[in-house]
Parts: structure tokens; sequence; C-alpha cells
């Protein structure tokens, strides 16, 4: 399992980690922030994130509500100085609320009951995905097709026309403009990154801010071009 500990201060997160059992300590990653932690739920998708209540411009509440748009369960354990914010902390969806001082039985029970939770979540998707496949039709020159919406990586617009890319290597184009794609896809997890791009948010690979670049996770590693202000839309709807 890997783990996430968000808090801007060292001790705060070193004092977590003391708590931790050995057996949870194999892959444990830090962030500072929570801006931090979601680019860390890009990259590495942690199965389980730990952090305090206060961070710097989102709090932890407001993390674990990003995290409840994952694409697998991923679930948040706020460590609190105030007990009143535990109604704060349930209609964000937090796993878990724990009060400062928290000891290393309070936090390893935490961390157990959130394996738990995740091996029966993912036991449930496979089930439902076994044998279920999404697809959705699209509008093309001589008719319509069936596109299968897990094997679409991104779509490009083109005039009226968008381009649309697939995880085996093949694309091809429709007469639908990627506002009408942006609709019908809105549901399964894809994200405009340009005026001209839009993308399935499990398949990035990497968001250069320096650069403004998203990576995609394809063969040719596709580059597109992304704003500031896009990449904030990014880091709001992570994901995730």
């Amino acid at each position: 399992m890997k783990l996430l500990i968000v808090d801007g201060l060292s001790e705060t997160r070193n004092y977590y980690l003391d708590r931790i059992a050995c057996e949870y300590k194999n892959e444990v990653y830090q962030a500072v922030s929570a801006e931090d932690a979601a680019f860390w739920m890009l990259d590495i998708k942690p199965d389980i994130i730990i952090t305090s209540e206060i961070l710097s411009f989102r709090n932890g509440f407001e993390l674990a509500r990003l995290a409840q748009k994952s694409e697998m369960p991923m679930p948040v354990i706020v460590i609190a100085n105030d007990a009143d914010n535990a109604i704060q902390a349930i209609s964000n969806g937090v796993f878990d609320f724990l009060l400062m001082p928290v000891s290393a039985k309070t936090i390893n029970y935490s961390i157990e009951k959130a394996v738990r939770f995740i091996e029966e979540k993912r036991a449930e998707i496979k089930e439902n995905a076994d044998g279920e496949r999404i697809r959705i039709r699209v509008k093309t020159a001589n008719g319509y097709r069936l596109i299968d919406i897990d094997k679409l990586l991104y779509c490009e617009a083109e005039g009226a026309y968008s381009h649309l890319f697939f995880s085996d290597g093949s694309s091809y184009y429709t007469t639908y403009n990627l506002g009408r794609i942006e609709k019908l896809i809105e549901n399964y997890r894809f994200i405009r990154i340009n005026r001209s791009a839009l993308v399935s948010l499990g398949n990035i690979r990497e968001i250069n801010k320096k650069e403004g670049l998203c990576i995609m996770n394809d063969e040719k590693l596709t580059q597109f071009k992304i704003t500031k202000n896009y990449i904030r839309k990014l880091e709001a709807e992570l994901i995730i």
C-alpha cells in the first residue's frame, strides 16, 4: 500500500510517520501542501492519504473531496486538533477523523480499516467490470461509430471536426466538434486542458507547470500546452 502524508511542517509529518507500523512504511511519500499532494495523487496514485486538517491554500477536508473524484478508492484520514470539525469532515467524504494527540494504535487501526475498505472496493469494481464494455456513439462522415471509452486517450479539435486517439494506436475523425464530445464523455473522467484538447485523466503522465505542458502516458508521450488557468482547473478536478 502506498501512503501519502501531507502537512506543511516536517515535524508533524515525522510525528505521523513515527506512529505508523513498519508493515506500512514500505512506500511512504510526503507532501507539504494540498497542491503538492494533488500532483502526487496524479503521479504515484497513493492508496491512502494521511493529512492534517490545516494546510496552505486548501485544507485537509478539501483534499479529501478531491480524492473522492479519483478513479480508484483513495481513503483520506484527517488528523485534527478540533473535534468541532467532525461534521465538516463527514460532508467532505473523509474516511476517518482522528484527534491529536494520536497514538500509534489509533492511527494503525485507522490504516487497517482503510486497507480493508480498499480491498473490498477493488473487488467490487473488478466484479462489476468483468464482461462490461462501455461504448458511446459518435457521428462520422458516413454515419455513426461506436467507441470504447476505456481505450480513448485524448481528442483534438480540428475545425468543426474532432480527431480521436486510442490506446491501441488507432485514430479517426468525428463530425462532432470538441464541445459536443466533451458533453458526451463528461461522466468518464475526461478534462479539457486547453481550448483544443480533451484528455483522459487516467492517462496523464505528468503536468510540467514550469513549461506549461501536459504529457500523456502513451507510447509517443504526446504533449499538450496547458495554461495556468487550465492547470488550476485540473488541480480542482483531480485527480484523480
